[in-house]
């Protein structure tokens, strides 16, 4: 994978964990239990990220790879799953409810609207859980 074409698109620094990720697993729908379809654990390749937040969110750009990069979504519970980019690693990670917007974390300090994590804790997590995680 180019992941040197993919940071100059999204304008930032993929992280090593997700690309770890994608070069071992790829990009996918996983644990899609659902009747309709409607389950289960998306990780975003990096040319679906901002395509997947156009229709839902404005200004994309002013945000996704500036200030939060989502690479994923879990389908089940509508929460996005992203890393904060102005956090220190291991723990930039967060997974949020949709009713929150990711455009607006860092408005939130010290009290997140959702359950940091690592992204390896998260994938872990979502294996155990067979993608029945519980984030609240």
């Amino acid at each position: 994978m180019q992941f040197e074409f993919f940071e100059k698109l999204l304008q930032c620094k993929l992280p090593e964990a997700y690309k770890k990720f994608l070069m071992k697993i790829g990009a996918g729908l996983f644990f899609d239990i659902g009747d309709n379809g409607s389950g289960g654990i998306e990780i975003l390749a990096p040319d679906r990220i901002k395509p997947a937040y156009w229709d839902s969110f404005e200004n994309v750009n002013d945000w996704i790879g500036k200030k939060v990069l989502p690479v994923g979504f879990d389908q089940s519970l509508q929460e996005h799953a992203a890393y904060i980019l102005s956090w220190q690693p291991p723990k930039n990670f967060i997974v949020m409810s949709h009713e929150y917007y990711l455009d607006e974390l860092e408005e939130h300090g010290d009290d997140p609207p959702g359950k940091v994590y690592s992204f390896e804790e998260w994938i872990i997590e979502a294996v155990e859980t067979q993608g029945d995680l519980n984030v609240h």
